[in-house]
C-alpha cells in the first residue's frame, strides 16, 4: 500500500490518518495503536488524530452490524438510523 499511495502522490500523513481511521471502523486496537503511532512519529498533529472518529461511519453495508440499543428502538436517535423490524 505504501508503494501504491507513494506512486499516486499521496501524502504518507494523510495514508497514516486513512489507516487509523480504518483501524477504527474495523474495531482494531492493535493497528489503531501502531498507525496512530506511527502518524505521531511522521509529525501528524495529535488534534487531527482526535477528531477522526467525529466523522460518519460508512453506510455500504446492507444492514447494521449491530443490533440496536434501547433508546434507538424507543426513537432515542432521532432520525439517525432505520433499523430492520426483525431487530425491533
Amino acid at each position: 500500500m505504501e508503494e501504491a499511495a507513494a506512486a499516486a502522490g499521496l501524502n504518507p500523513l494523510l495514508v497514516e490518518l486513512l489507516k487509523i481511521r480504518t483501524s477504527q471502523i474495523n474495531g482494531c486496537a492493535f493497528y489503531l495503536r501502531t498507525h496512530t503511532r506511527a502518524a505521531l512519529k511522521k509529525g501528524e498533529n495529535p488534534d487531527r488524530i482526535a477528531v477522526l472518529p467525529a466523522g460518519k461511519r460508512p453506510t455500504t453495508s446492507p444492514r447494521p452490524t449491530a443490533p440496536p440499543s434501547r433508546s434507538d428502538r424507543d426513537g432515542g436517535a432521532v432520525g439517525v438510523i432505520s433499523w430492520p423490524r426483525r431487530w425491533a
